[in-house]
């Protein structure tokens, strides 16, 4: 024999011829062992499926019958212990004297009610007073009506005669048609005032009520004009042969108290659109009515849209007089 011949088969051949004939079942590796001379007991047993596992591949109808089962053994169950019989005793006699009742009658009622409840004092039928938390107004009560009356003044050329004109127009040698007068601010126009009562100006109706009766103070009931909307100011307008409503009086001032939807909810039914306040102030142009709204948030959310058409005034404690002279002038210059 050669240097390469082999005396005997040992398993590392038996592994290699497993490797490369690659047995496709457990009958077929058992016979390539034994022609080498190996004895491989293999289990050529199908497994068992697992009960309660749904297998896709199982088919009951293309699966070859299997062999039955031997029956299952059941276990005999322990002789169960025998019960003691009901025993029925007969029923006791009821007494011949009757039931004994151990409820005792009550002492008898006196006719007179005892004297704590004669001489008992008996309550106050006033009603409550709610103790009510102190409001902070929007407009400061001492400042209130200084504010005001530079919100709805308007110009007036009935003050001192203006001798700088008379003296201009005499050196220029013309004549003098009538004399120039100073203007002066004046609330003899009056004032309209609108309130929107949205959901989202609900924690403004008791500011509104102060601002009603101030301006009833400052120009008198009888040239106070107010009217409450909710949402687009529209609503309020009168139209012609359609009842009453608010009317737009040519040159008197219009305050609108509103908020233009800043804090209205998401959803809310009080909502207007930026086209019906754009529409409201050139309905308010066309009667030359100055129109002013007061807001009470933060000048920050103010409409930008809207302030070109708008003098807006912050609905604000921190707001004086002199805040509004200087954006609003001496008062609104009226054309007519």
């Amino acid at each position: 024999m050669s240097g390469n011949s082999r005396g005997e088969i040992s398993l590392g051949d038996l592994a290699i011829a497993i490797k490369w004939l690659s047995p496709s079942d457990p009958g077929h590796l058992s016979r390539i062992a034994r022609c080498l001379g190996h004895q491989l007991d293999v289990d050529v047993t199908p497994p068992t499926r697992v009960q309660g596992v749904w297998d896709p591949s199982h088919r009951p109808d293309r699966e070859a019958p299997s062999t039955p089962e031997p029956p299952r053994m059941e276990r005999e169950a322990p002789p169960a212990e025998p019960r003691a019989p009901k025993v029925s005793l007969p029923r006791p006699p009821p007494p011949s004297d009757g039931y004994i009742s151990r409820i005792e009658e009550l002492p008898p009622r006196p006719e007179r009610p005892p004297d704590w409840v004669i001489q008992a004092e008996t309550l106050s039928r006033a009603p409550d007073i709610a103790a009510r938390p102190d409001r902070t107004p929007l407009f400061s009560r001492r400042h209130s009506r200084g504010i005001l009356a530079a919100i709805v003044a308007t110009e007036s050329l009935s003050g001192r005669i203006d001798e700088r004109e008379v003296i201009d127009t005499l050196t220029r040698q013309r004549l003098l048609s009538r004399l120039p007068r100073q203007p002066v601010p004046t609330l003899r126009r009056g004032v309209q005032l609108l309130f929107d009562r949205s959901e989202s100006m609900a924690p403004f109706y008791e500011d509104f009520t102060d601002l009603l009766e101030s301006l009833g103070r400052l120009v008198g009931g009888h040239q106070l004009w107010h009217r409450s909307f909710k949402g687009s100011p529209l609503r309020s307008v009168r139209r012609s042969g359609k009842g009453a409503g608010f009317r737009f009086y040519r040159g008197t001032p219009l305050v609108v108290a509103t908020d233009f939807g800043i804090a209205a909810p998401l959803f809310g039914k009080d909502s207007a659109r930026p086209g019906d306040w754009l529409r409201f102030a050139a309905l308010a142009r066309l009667y030359d009515c100055p129109l002013i709204a007061l807001v009470p948030h933060d000048p920050r959310w103010w409409p930008a849209s809207l302030m070109a058409h708008y003098k807006l005034v912050h609905w604000d404690a921190s707001l004086s007089a002199g805040d509004v002279r200087r954006a609003i002038g001496m008062g609104h210059r009226i054309s007519s």
